[in-house]
């Protein structure tokens, strides 16, 4: 056996050993604790990054769920290939009867007439943006200017619009009373002219109607409308829209076979859209009409009568037609109220229209006096230049 004897003189050098070792193993000690800090960091790092992801999370989800509600709305909006195809039939049947009408007036084949409906946006009623002319003169101006053309011209006037599409949507506002709320808008055609005046109706439908050209008017205006119904739609404004079916529009067979198929591939709408009628046409009792009349209620349209000349309505014959509308000018209501030549109390009437489910609206309402007055009657719908003029549609404007 081996003993290691104890040797005093070795100690210096050991202890010389003793402390490089030491530093050594302290060094390696703290080298690590560095490292194992360092990824203490960095772990600490992660875990906060994700608990700031995981905060972030229901805004994250929240904007994915707006995304997703917006593409199912997209979606909806979207015409299925059947509506699609009834829709570009009737657009060339349209199209179609636009140039054969170009064709038999002139004689000379030419071109397309008609180029496509512009893509029609929302109104804008209350665009009230300032403008060198006030509503009354506006109309005065365009009055003036249509007064001044002669019949050739207004006809060129016509054509041209047709032929470049240029005929102009325009709405003017319907409000209830006495609040002045928007419940639907007119649609109403417009002619616009060379030098930047727009015809008035008066001027150029009875033209039109003489040359066969009012129903050219009337369809493309309908077709724009629907765009119209379809924007708003889209972005869910509870809103409805009157328009004008004239006579010449509904013994125009063939395109109005093509409408109502187009109309009932598109349910929606039913909803809002409201088509008018002049009191005039449904008087005289036509049977094709009234045939025409039926197949559009059947397909959950509702009707309005305007262009009021007499009150002998036969309302339980409105009622059945599914007339849900009656317009009457301001100031036959108030000769209508005052006695003059009308058959019967004003107050028997409109308690029949409401019996009837029967809305009364006074149209051409002016003046606050001329409201007032409609007021004292009961009248809760109006509409006229007291709420706003005629106004194209935004988007035929910048189209």
């Amino acid at each position: 056996m081996f003993v290691l004897a104890k040797d005093d003189s070795l100690a210096p050098y050991l202890a010389d050993l003793v402390v490089p070792t030491v530093a050594l193993i302290a060094l390696a000690i703290s080298n690590h604790l560095m490292i194992a800090q360092v990824r203490a960091r960095r772990r600490l790092h992660q875990i906060t990054r994700l608990t700031a992801r995981l905060a972030e999370a229901p805004q994250a989800i929240a904007g994915l769920e707006r995304q997703l509600d917006s593409l199912e709305r997209h979606v909806d909006s979207l015409p299925d290939s059947q509506a699609m195809a009834t829709e570009l039939k009737v657009l060339q049947g349209l199209m179609s009867n636009l140039q054969r009408q170009q064709i038999d007036r002139t004689g000379l084949a030419g071109g397309p007439v008609l180029t496509g409906l512009p893509p029609t946006g929302l109104p804008s009623p209350d665009n009230t943006a300032a403008s060198e002319h006030s509503a009354p003169e506006r109309a005065a101006r365009d009055a003036m200017a249509s007064d001044e053309l002669d019949d050739k011209d207004v006809l060129a006037e016509i054509h041209t619009a047709l032929q470049d599409d240029k005929v102009a949507l325009y709405l003017q506002p319907i409000v209830n009373l006495p609040q002045r709320e928007h419940l639907f808008f007119e649609c109403l055609s417009r002619i616009p002219t060379a030098d930047g005046a727009v015809l008035v109706p008066q001027r150029y439908i009875q033209l039109a109607t003489d040359e066969g050209l009012v129903s050219a008017i009337d369809n493309l205006l309908l077709f724009r409308l629907v765009q119209l119904v379809r924007t708003a739609q889209r972005d869910h404004l509870n809103v409805g829209f009157f328009c004008n079916i004239s006579d010449a529009t509904m013994r125009d067979t063939g395109f109005f076979q093509d409408f109502i198929s187009f109309l009932a591939a598109n349910p929606s709408l039913s909803k809002s859209l409201i088509f008018e009628f002049e009191q005039a046409v449904i008087d005289a009792d036509d049977f094709d009409t009234r045939i025409n009349i039926q197949r559009l209620t059947q397909l959950g349209f509702r009707l309005s009568l305007d262009r009021v000349t007499h009150f002998d309505f036969d309302f339980a014959d409105l009622a059945g037609q599914q007339f849900r509308f009656v317009k009457i000018e301001a100031h036959m209501l108030h000769e209508f109220s005052a006695g003059g030549t009308a058959p019967g109390p004003f107050k028997a009437i409109h308690s029949d229209f409401r019996r009837h489910n029967i809305e009364l609206i006074a149209e051409k309402i002016e003046t606050e006096e001329m409201l007032a007055d409609l007021l004292q009657l009961g009248i809760t719908v109006g509409q006229g230049y007291l709420f706003g003029e005629p106004r194209r549609s935004q988007s035929d404007a910048n189209g």
